[in-house]
Order: C-alpha cells, then sequence, then structure tokens
C-alpha cells in the first residue's frame, strides 16, 4: 500500500493527480487551518479521501513550521495505516530541515526499525520546484482551475476556500501558477516586499520565476549595477583587491543615480540592486546602501564582470 499525505495545497494536490493509484490520507494532528485543510481535500479527492485524527487537547498555535512535523506524519500514518511506502510532495527549492532527501532516508530507517517491515518515506519531486512541478502538471493534461480554484494554501485562518494573499504559502502558490501562464489575484505588496528582499537565497529557477511573477505587481522591475551607477566605480588593480572590502565603504554615491533609483522606487517599480561584488561583500554592502539612503528591495551579489554588456533593455531608457 502506498500513500500520499495531502493538505489541499498545491504540492500534493500535484502529486495525487499524478499518481492517482496511491491512497490519499489527510492528517489532523491539531493545526489551526485543520478545517479548511480538510473541506479542500474532501472537495478534491471525495470518497478515496482516508482521515486520520492526531488527538490534542488543543490546537497549535498560529506558528508557521512545527518541529518535526513530517516525522509524526510519517509515524502517525505508519502506526495507523501500515503502508509499505509514504508519500511527501517534498521540492527542490523547500528550506525545511526534515524535507529533503537525506531527511527522508533517515526517516524511513527509523520507522521501518520499529515497524517491523520495511517502510519508505518518499518524494517523486526532489529535482523539481514548485513552478516546475505545475508546469510538469499541466504538461500530461490536468486541469489549471483545479489548482487556481480548488487548492487551498494559507497559512492565516481564514474562511474556507479564502486565502489571505499575504503569507508565504499565499506567495509561494501564486509564482508557482502565475509563471505558468495561470491568472491569480494580486498579493499583497508587504509579502512581495519580503520576498524580494530575501531573493538571493533561492536557486536560479525560483529567483527567476519570483522576478517574473512580480510583474504583475510593481509598475516596473528595474535591476540597478551599483558600482559607477550608484556609488563611485571600483577602478582598484588586481593586486590592490585584498583592499576592497575598505574601499567599499569610503565610496561615495553617485547623486543622480540615488535620485533617479529612489524615484522609481517611490512610483512603484521593484529595484533589485544587482552587483558584481562577492557573497561576502553582502553585509558590507547593504550596509553602505542603507546609510546613503538608496531605496531598493532586493541586492544580488555575483553578476558576471564582464567588459560589455549587450541587452536591449539596457538602452530602453533607465530614467523613463
Amino acid at each position: 500500500m502506498i500513500v500520499n499525505l495531502v493538505s489541499g495545497g498545491i504540492d500534493s494536490t500535484v502529486m495525487q493527480y499524478m499518481y492517482p493509484g496511491h491512497t490519499p490520507v489527510f492528517v489532523d494532528y491539531g493545526q489551526p487551518y485543520a478545517a479548511a485543510e480538510e473541506a479542500t481535500c474532501r472537495g478534491l479527492f471525495d470518497k478515496r479521501l482516508v482521515k486520520i485524527v492526531a488527538k490534542r487537547k488543543e490546537r497549535l498555535s498560529n506558528n508557521i513550521f512545527v518541529p518535526a512535523r513530517n516525522l509524526m506524519l510519517a509515524a502517525v500514518v505508519t502506526a495507523q495505516l501500515a503502508p509499505d511506502e509514504i508519500w511527501m510532495a517534498g521540492l527542490r527549492d523547500d528550506k525545511v530541515v526534515d524535507k529533503t532527501p537525506e531527511a527522508f532516508a533517515r526517516m524511513s530507517e527509523v520507522i521501518s526499525s520499529v515497524a517491523g517491515k520495511q517502510v519508505k518515506v518518499h518524494s517523486p519531486f526532489w529535482s523539481l520546484s514548485k513552478g516546475e512541478i505545475v508546469e510538469a502538471y499541466l504538461a500530461e493534461g490536468h486541469d489549471a482551475e483545479v489548482l487556481r480554484r480548488q487548492t487551498f494554501s494559507c497559512y492565516r485562518r481564514v474562511h474556507f476556500g479564502t486565502n489571505c494573499l499575504d503569507c508565504p504559502a499565499c506567495f509561494r502558490k501564486f509564482v508557482a501558477l502565475v509563471t505558468n501562464g495561470i491568472e491569480m489575484q494580486p498579493l499583497c505588496r508587504r509579502i512581495c516586499d519580503e520576498y524580494l528582499g530575501k531573493l538571493h537565497l533561492y536557486d536560479k529557477d525560483r529567483q527567476a520565476r519570483i522576478i517574473i511573477a512580480m510583474k504583475c505587481i510593481y509598475a516596473r522591475i528595474i535591476a540597478v549595477d551599483l558600482d559607477g551607477v550608484l556609488a563611485e566605480p571600483d577602478r582598484m588593480a588586481l593586486s590592490e583587491i585584498r583592499n576592497i572590502k575598505q574601499s567599499m565603504v569610503k565610496r561615495k554615491v553617485i547623486d543622480t543615480g540615488k535620485q533617479r533609483v529612489n524615484a522609481q522606487y517611490r512610483n512603484g517599480a521593484a529595484i533589485l540592486i544587482f552587483t558584481s561584488r562577492l557573497e561576502s561583500d553582502r553585509d558590507i554592502t547593504k550596509a553602505w546602501l542603507l546609510s546613503n539612503g538608496i531605496e531598493h528591495h532586493g541586492l544580488i551579489m555575483g553578476k558576471p564582470r564582464y567588459d560589455l554588456f549587450v541587452d536591449d533593455n539596457a538602452i530602453s531608457g533607465f530614467a523613463k
């Protein structure tokens, strides 16, 4: 027996639709949004859905992340249903310590050792991002409206079928669907500002998808070079590179660049500072930007140090 743990969100819904022979299982472990998740799962999977209640005296708090949640879910399902495999929709771009290939392998060992049989904890999506699993789902001919209208992805206590549009779950759903051509209700600017500020933490696919999706939210997406546009250009010889951090601190701001950037920011553009400085220079660069009052949403390091950059958008007028 293979069970798919489902929550009504995009990841587990895609998994169940792509592997329909598995048994969908919903676990109420006291999460504050359990009622909304269960109602969504019943709408999606109807009579096939198996529900397990992990009894608690009271609901968990509104904390988004529950320590050891996936291990607990796997253990509860093993105790109740004795499956041969437990599938959870772990993704390449998940940032959760107990949702990685290594964590699932360790869970399999622990649960198998006490279950009296081999139990495999598995995800079919370790090589894919959330946007990519939606792409795969659509490529198989499944209905986009199921993901848009019938799934539930929200960390807030809201009415059934209603997403807050201002939490990480809503943000990730929006990005995954919009970058696959599925229209969505716009997000709140607050959560978009937050994610642009940590854009550098994600892999290239997720960065690209976030920027594409943000074109629905901001008036313009503007990538601004740092040295030579906002700060005096770096004239140091390679032999002097050891002193580069001290040079960064002392560089003067270029007033015209700052004025243009701040004006675009206040007119609703998303400002991404894009620089050839190294990731190890992030803190000192961030401090320089803040101390000089340069308004921006994100800071991306590691731009190639080219001699000539040719791009149609680069010619089209930063001052517009």
